[in-house]
């Protein structure tokens, strides 16, 4: 048994409630395929009535166990409850797993099954924004970018559960706890940084924390060449995967090895590219194609900066004016992307997409199954095949695989 955040609250690590699987440490409940974030306070007061399950626990004891460092009121804890109810399609009037009891408290009428840590439970990290420490502070894209990579590489472990860039990014500049934003992400560790860049020169600092007690498991500060920014992203992902004992596949370790390109102006070109492509404001997608072709000016070969291409000139014909030439741009980009890169995942993604904005939609779902194949983390995989579907009438596919990236995206 281990004790959660709660005083005199001793639940095991997981347990469950009927067919429902509570994952504590992830804020987490899980059914089959269908898995639901809860907020961490709404997740404690579950944890307190499932240490007395079958019992009425009185409002009047839950709320000083869960909100030990804060005044709240009764309707904080009715919001909790309603949540959870919400979360497990719970009905208060015909209630299958929590009980009101009128003027007393509640009462977890659902089975509950202690449950002990497995083996087989996977490792989970989130990668946070790195901080711009630069003279001008003006690195703000390369230091996401950075980031994004290293997600991207970590994304590539089959055995290592990675929060999404959004989920992890909307946490930028925000001064929270890091073991606040791991619970509230769901996951057991948070890598965080810093980047100073300064002419030709690159100091990285990392480190990895666990979210249960805040400790450092790995930390690392790299001072390098600029020309050495691939080599640390590949050294950062693998010196994750061994502090979490993850065993890399070779085919893994190939993934993570791969550059992206030789020219490193390139690179600069597409991680501004990418700053103001996430931004999806018309002008914004316009500046970023501008990068992103000017990546490929110097490196013909960069298939994401084509990849990069395809996804501007496809949201400018879906939301600006639909204007047929980026249509065909889009379709020749994610053409040449795939073309240079066949084991890209975005690249498929891009793809998948150009071709549907043809109404070419058998083609586009089949390579949108292979995005999905090479990036099981990949959202944007299995939100465009969920519009391909949904345009196709093929509602339930749609439900599923918009379920699929929410799972993967929780802040979309």
């Amino acid at each position: 048994m281990a004790v959660t955040g709660l005083r005199g609250v001793a639940m095991a690590r997981e347990f469950r409630v009927g067919d429902w699987l509570v994952e504590p440490d992830l804020n987490r409940i899980t059914r089959a395929d269908k898995a639901i974030q809860v907020e961490p306070r709404v997740l404690e007061v579950l944890v307190c009535l499932a240490s007395r399950p079958g019992e009425v626990f009185p409002k009047d004891k839950i709320i000083p166990l869960v909100w030990t460092d804060t005044y709240v009121t009764d309707e904080v804890l009715t919001y909790s409850i309603s949540e959870l109810r919400k979360a497990f399609g719970d009905d208060a009037r015909n209630p299958h797993v929590i009980q009101t009891i009128p003027r007393k408290g509640y009462r977890l009428i659902a089975p509950v099954i202690q449950l002990t840590p497995t083996a087989t439970t996977k490792p989970s990290v989130a990668v946070l924004a790195f901080s711009d420490m630069s003279p001008e502070k003006d690195q703000e894209y390369f230091c996401d970018g950075i980031a994004e990579d290293i997600i991207n590489h970590l994304g590539q472990m089959g055995d290592l559960r990675v929060a999404s860039r959004t989920s992890s990014f909307s946490f930028k500049g925000k001064p929270e706890d890091v073991r606040a934003i791991g619970r509230k992400l769901g996951v057991a560790t948070v890598l965080e940084g810093s980047i100073r860049k300064a002419g030709s020169r690159l100091r990285i600092t990392v480190q990895l924390i666990g979210v249960e007690d805040g400790c450092h498991l790995w930390s690392e500060r790299y001072d390098r060449e600029l020309k050495d920014v691939f080599a640390i992203q590949d050294e950062i992902s693998r010196s994750v995967a061994a502090a979490l004992k993850i065993t890399l596949s070779p085919k893994e370790s190939d993934a993570i090895s791969r550059i992206p390109t030789t020219d490193l102006q390139a690179y600069e070109y597409y991680l501004r590219g990418v700053q103001f492509f996430y931004q999806y404001k018309r002008r914004s997608i316009e500046f970023a194609l501008r990068m992103f072709s000017q990546a490929i000016e110097l490196d013909p070969g960069y298939a994401r900066a084509w990849a990069g291409i395809a996804d501007c000139c496809s949201w400018l014909f879906m939301y600006a004016g639909s204007h047929e030439t980026h249509r065909e741009e889009a379709d020749s980009a994610s053409r040449k992307a795939i073309d240079l890169d066949p084991e890209s995942a975005e690249a498929h993604a891009s793809r998948g997409l150009a071709l549907s904005l043809k109404g070419q939609y058998e083609q586009a779902e089949k390579t949108l199954d292979t995005a999905i194949r090479l990036g099981p983390r990949l959202f944007e995989g299995y939100y465009f095949y969920a519009r391909v579907a949904f345009i196709q009438g093929k509602l339930e596919k749609a439900i599923e695989l918009y379920e699929k990236s929410s799972e993967v995206n929780p802040q979309d």
